[in-house]
């Protein structure tokens, strides 16, 4: 055999193990997609919405300084697997009038992605679920709970949607969805410029099986929280922070008489002590709606293995856990809270 001869030999079979190894990982990637996603892994729009909302080609620039961005109005597509659209005034619900209806209690519910939520079908979210059993257990008044969610907002973007955004609806109530994770956090760099929309990433030809094998080297909080509560360590300048918006809600509270609540969303069990105590010096009520998940994995309520974002069934159990606040605390309509006594 000649020297030629060989390398042609040496050349076809490193061809085929290189095919063979393209092929494997293929049917590898495939797999654990399938795993993830179901059927929705072989549709390129669906694996496409799998990205952060701000590469998604959904946001755009607020006039609003202290709001910096918002979801885009009339939008219909996909984000996270699920369709996802936005009425004429760029909100991830239903339309409603800005003159509120006679004999209708408005709340106003204010948050980031788990109140927008993410990857959970509009029907399913919590505050929809909210709006219905409210209705359906009330006797003669009607209610309607409107979404002002955000992925990523921070609360100094909660406040700035308040007094720019809610108030135009005239809420009877506004609810603060409260982030355990970042709500401490300021980020100065989305108020220091203009904000100028992403290039929009497409998913479907990035790998998931890489993903998956850096989040199980990176991830391993989630155990962590089963037995002991998720408490953050704030520092001295996110006690600045949190005071400086959480006074600013009280001053909105004083100026218009809209009652503001806060219940603390996440599918581990947390705890906010300073924000618990700053609420109650100034008179919001509280919920800490964390509590149903401890002694539990919190996996089991997350999107997906690579998405910690509440689930369906976690958006259930918020829904739950906020009527009963809403009752017992009398921060809904006489009629509904005399029926459920």
């Amino acid at each position: 055999m000649n020297a030629k001869h060989r390398l042609k030999t040496l050349l076809t079979n490193l061809g085929l193990l290189v095919g063979s190894l393209v092929i494997s990982f293929l049917l590898l990637e495939q797999g654990y997609r399938s795993f993830l996603f179901g059927w929705s892994s072989f549709s390129i729009t669906r694996m496409n919405s799998l990205h952060g909302i701000g590469r998604a080609g959904m946001l755009r620039a607020s006039e609003h300084k202290e709001i910096v961005y918002e979801l885009k109005p009339n939008l219909q597509t996909y984000f996270k697997l699920t369709p996802f659209s936005t009425n004429s005034q760029g909100l991830r619900d239903q339309e409603y009038s800005l003159t509120k209806p006679p004999n209708t209690f408005r709340i106003a519910v204010v948050g980031d992605s788990f109140t927008l939520p993410s990857g959970v079908k509009i029907e399913d979210a919590f505050h929809s679920l909210l709006e219905d059993r409210l209705n359906r257990e009330s006797r003669g008044t009607r209610y309607e709970v409107l979404n002002f969610g955000v992925g990523g907002y921070s609360l100094r973007q909660y406040v700035g949607v308040i007094k720019e955004k809610c108030s135009a609806y005239d809420p009877d109530l506004i609810l603060i969805a409260y982030c355990a994770r970042n709500d401490h956090e300021h980020p100065k760099w989305k108020f220091e410029r203009e904000y100028v929309p992403k290039e929009i990433r497409n998913e479907f030809f990035s790998s998931f099986a890489f993903k998956g094998l850096a989040h199980v080297r990176a991830k391993s909080g989630p155990r962590r929280t089963r037995e002991r509560a998720f408490v953050h360590a704030l520092k001295k300048h996110h006690k600045r922070y949190l005071t400086k918006y959480l006074d600013a809600l009280s001053a909105y509270h004083m100026e218009t008489s809209v009652p503001i609540a806060v219940t603390l969303l996440d599918t581990r069990w947390a705890r906010v002590p300073f924000v618990e105590k700053k609420l109650q010096k100034i008179g919001f009520a509280f919920l800490n709606a964390t509590l149903p998940f401890r002694g539990q994995d919190p996996r089991s309520y997350f999107l997906n293995p690579l998405d910690s974002h509440p689930n369906s069934a976690a958006n259930v159990i918020f829904a739950d856990q906020i009527y009963d606040f809403l009752v017992t605390d009398g921060l809904v309509a006489d009629s509904l809270v005399t029926d459920a006594m």
